[in-house]
């Protein structure tokens, strides 16, 4: 049993979180959690999880019963842990074969990943992929929404201003000179004004499950410093370049944020 008080978060990071759990889960072993929101009946083959996202419940295992369980059970090694903090991971062997896992480990996997896309989704992102018409198939992935608002670490600001996405996507299109480029995100007005100039292109109607399946059919392309958008470049090809913006989030301060985030497959250009 692996019991995994999740921190939560929007899909991006929740793949992350599922990820390492399937990572390290044994064969038919169950998988007790909060807040995951539903991951794991988002994908086939993601089984054995019990999860609830009941907000009242959810705060009382936060605020009471997470301490509790760990000075209960962690700390006099009762149960076996895995806790990362920081890219930090300290693992602790129990007495017992039960693990609690508490973390975000956002950092590069190399092994298989365990999400496959229902045919449905595959469909609805084939569907609109059919618009590059034989041209090499590019993504650009714009956020902005929350990002204007968002601040890490001690008032870094990480939104990319439109002029990294438009001097990234010069860089790719200087090598894949064919593409099509599908533009991905939350402000899909802004990219269609951004990229007004493009003669191969198309703005995605789809939703985020059937977006991330449309960037997992495509080459490569220019992703946004968001989790949600490294899953896209995770599962894409990579026959063509996968650009991102140096130093991810803490690009205005030249700090890698989150440390653990960079990864050896991405071109990482200066904002």
């Amino acid at each position: 049993m692996i019991l995994y008080f999740a921190p939560g978060g929007r899909l991006g990071n929740l793949l992350f979180q599922v990820t390492f759990l399937e990572s390290i889960r044994r064969p038919r072993e169950r998988i007790f959690t909060i807040n995951l929101y539903r991951v794991h009946r988002m994908f086939p083959g993601l089984r054995r999880y019990y999860n609830t996202d009941f907000r009242p419940f959810t705060r009382l295992v936060d605020k009471v019963l997470n301490p509790l369980f760990r000075f209960l059970f962690v700390e006099t090694r009762i149960f076996s842990s895995i806790v990362e903090k920081e890219n930090l991971q300290t693992v602790k062997k129990g007495l017992l074969p039960w693990r609690y896992v508490n973390g975000n480990f956002q950092f590069p996997y190399s092994g298989t990943s365990p999400f496959v896309f229902r045919p449905e989704q595959l469909e609805k992102a084939a569907r609109v992929l059919a618009e590059a018409r034989g041209r090499a198939p590019i993504f650009v992935h714009l956020r902005r929404g929350d990002y204007e608002r968002f601040v890490v670490g001690d008032g870094i600001r990480p939104l990319l201003p439109g002029s990294f996405y438009q001097k990234s996507l010069d860089w790719v299109r200087s090598r894949v000179p064919d593409a099509h480029v599908f533009l991905l995100g939350d402000s899909p007005e802004w990219a269609r004004e951004l990229f007004g100039h493009l003669p191969h292109k198309s703005v995605s109607p789809l939703g985020p499950l059937e977006d991330l399946a449309l960037m997992s059919l495509c080459q490569g392309g220019v992703i946004s410093n968001s989790t949600f958008a490294w899953w896209g470049a995770a599962l894409c090809s990579r026959e063509a370049p996968v650009v991102a913006p140096r130093y991810w989030l803490g690009w205005p301060a030249r700090l890698w944020w989150p440390a653990s985030i960079e990864t050896p497959w991405i071109t990482y250009l200066d904002v």
